[in-house]
């Protein structure tokens, strides 16, 4: 876990403090919905149609510019936006170099079957929020987070246990365990997965 938030702040710190990014663009949704939250939405995204259908909310402002495809960009579209910083998950990483020709890219890393899904949530939530020079709305969004679960726990009370599970076709789920992003949230509210 140590390790996870070492690399993750590194991250953060690669970039000189007066060049926070203005102009982000992201192929990945969960950096994406946290960029939005934090009040800095990305000017670019991958897929965003599809996006709204398995996200939902955070919806991307309405001049987000979409990029393509997740795993096959458009890179003269995105060479032409010119951003400030391209944002990218461990899952991108093998485009990282191609990427790189189109202005800087950092790798933040999400989920680590090793670590806590809630405390790497958290810090790639801080990472961002320096990233973009947004670190009282990091603070804010993770505090605002734990106070609503909180509040939902007593009414939830009693509930479960739940499976969480995701269609992904008619003939495929994802199942959601242990140290799943669900995992924790259900844990939070008292719920046995």
């Amino acid at each position: 876990m140590r390790l996870l938030i070492v690399l993750l702040t590194l991250c953060a710190c690669l970039l000189p403090a007066d060049s926070r990014a203005q102009r982000t663009l992201t192929l990945d949704w969960t950096l994406a919905e946290t960029l939005v939250a934090l009040g800095h939405p990305p000017v670019g995204v991958a897929q965003i149609p599809d996006y709204h259908a398995w996200v939902g909310e955070p919806r991307l402002p309405t001049g987000t510019i979409d990029l393509g495809l997740r795993n096959q960009p458009s890179m003269e579209l995105m060479a032409r936006i010119a951003p400030d910083l391209v944002l990218i998950t461990p899952m991108f990483t093998n485009m990282a170099e191609r990427l790189a020709g189109i202005g800087p890219v950092s790798n933040v890393p999400l989920y680590d079957p090793e670590s806590d899904a809630w405390q790497a949530m958290e810090e790639m939530t801080r990472v961002l929020g320096r990233t973009t020079g947004r670190e009282a709305a990091a603070q804010r969004l993770i505090a605002d987070t734990a106070a609503r679960l909180e509040a939902a726990r007593p009414r939830v009370r009693g509930c479960g246990p739940l499976l969480v599970i995701q269609l992904a076709d008619d003939r495929h789920v994802r199942v959601y365990g242990g140290n799943s992003l669900y995992h924790q949230v259900l844990q939070r509210l008292g719920i046995p997965n």
